[in-house]
């Protein structure tokens, strides 16, 4: 059994998978949101992956490293993957990335009033994954009054993450992006797509050319080993890291915790369709050698702090 922890607003990045591509693994795939742990008694034995970090509030993650202690103690019966308190999120990340000379380009919290190294920047919140909220801003006073106008709207300074921005394009114009899944210490090349815009979500170039170029980034998993060092150093063993190559270096823009692992058949342009059977079968294999099959009658109780669920409660994200 592999119990998937999520915040209740998200967790349709694997509801989706489990409705489509990984419909075989429902009956060792379950999804519960944090929210439910107040009224839970006991947990099974199996694998746990505590995913949403990055979205989860102070007291959300001091309950789930309670959970995570708790459930711990029933070792060899158990296997859990993130720690809640030990994963380091995206603004934690990108510094120490840059420190250690990894990444070209460093990111700053709004709340640390400290002006960027360099332009052009860009404003996102760390605690989701939404990308940029705002054009590429050139000068410090363009990100004055951006930052101004973000905090007179209510957003929170301390989630306010400014970004140095680091170009991928291509001489041809054409911004391109890498991600790629490790599943308990597996890692898993998941796409490589192309685009005129430097925001990436979706391909919105596919052709022959490309295809091939991403046919060979998945067969080949070239930056396995850079990239085992990045989860490695981010305390993270379930998750998703975006990242480019620039001048024949890797930068990671960051790691999601909880990603989407696969949108179903029909969101996907034909052309591009026959690149995501392997990664369909090669992350399925990866839940399955994750999967920790435990006594089925095995019931880890749970003793949880009244006063920190209450907390919980009160400033929930979900």
């Amino acid at each position: 059994m592999i119990t998937y922890f999520v915040t209740a607003a998200h967790r349709y990045t694997m509801d989706i998978y489990l409705q489509s591509w990984g419909a075989a693994l429902r009956p060792i795939i379950k999804v519960h949101n944090y929210g439910q742990l107040a009224e839970m008694e006991w947990l099974p034995g199996g694998t746990y992956i505590v995913s949403d970090l990055e979205r989860l509030t102070h007291y959300q993650r001091a309950l789930a490293a309670e959970v995570w202690n708790q459930l711990q103690a029933a070792a060899p019966n158990v296997r859990l993957l993130n720690h809640p308190t030990q994963v380091v999120l995206r603004a934690e990340l990108l510094r120490a990335l840059h420190a250690t000379g990894r990444n070209e380009f460093n990111a700053y919290r709004v709340s640390e009033t400290r002006t960027p190294g360099r332009f052009p920047v860009f404003l996102r919140r760390a605690s989701d994954h939404e990308g940029s909220r705002t054009d590429l801003l050139s000068t410090q006073g363009e990100l004055d009054n951006i930052v101004l106008d973000a905090l007179c709207h209510g957003l929170n300074a301390q989630d306010l993450l400014i970004v140095e921005y680091c170009s991928a394009v291509d001489a041809d114009g054409i911004h391109h992006k890498f991600a790629a899944f490790n599943v308990g210490g597996q890692i898993i090349p998941r796409h490589l797509i192309f685009s005129r815009h430097w925001v990436l979500k979706m391909p919105d170039l596919i052709d022959a050319e490309k295809l091939a170029s991403e046919r060979d980034y998945l067969q080949t998993n070239p930056h396995e080993q850079v990239l085992r060092e990045t989860f490695q150093l981010a305390h993270v063993d379930y998750g998703r890291c975006d990242y480019a190559v620039v001048n024949g270096r890797i930068q990671i823009w960051e790691i999601n915790t909880n990603p989407i692992v696969m949108l179903p058949p029909e969101k996907y342009q034909p052309d591009h369709l026959p690149l995501q059977e392997p990664f369909a079968a090669q992350i399925r294999e990866a839940f399955e050698a994750i999967n920790l099959e435990a006594d089925p009658q095995l019931k880890i109780p749970l003793h949880l702090d009244r006063a920190l669920i209450d907390r919980v409660v009160t400033t929930t994200v979900g």
